[in-house]
């Protein structure tokens, strides 16, 4: 999904409708954020368990059992964090095609051609 929405408003469309896309929108990015947010942290707290099992003689060895809770407990925040993106951006994407759906169409005027036996 972009980061810009496009989306029409017309007399037809009522606000609440406008309100339901814009909210959607709005929910989808801060899911988004959150679910970065947690995957930078989870991110963080690897390294730091990383160097506890290469450098043992560190004080972060001792806090190892702390830092893999820590990191399982971010990495199921990320999993909820993607699946409320992941529904944000479907309910985002559903008003969006229903408003593009509700849009009059523009009319194309047919085009007439005089076909004449003599002109080519």
């Amino acid at each position: 999904m972009p980061d810009l929405i496009q989306f029409t408003a017309s007399h037809e469309n009522s606000a609440e409708e406008m309100y339901a896309i814009l909210d959607a929108h709005l929910a989808y990015e801060h899911a988004k954020g959150a679910r970065q947010f947690w995957v930078h942290l989870v991110a963080a707290v690897g390294s730091l368990l990383a160097l506890s099992s290469l450098f043992p003689q560190m004080a972060l060895s001792q806090a190892r059992e702390v830092l893999l809770a820590l990191w399982g407990a971010c990495a199921v925040c990320v999993v909820v964090a993607a699946a409320l993106e992941w529904k944000w951006y479907r309910q985002e994407a559903h008003l969006l095609v229903a408003n593009r759906e509700a849009r009059p169409r523009p009319r194309v005027a047919a085009a007439s051609h005089d076909v004449s036996a003599g002109s080519h």
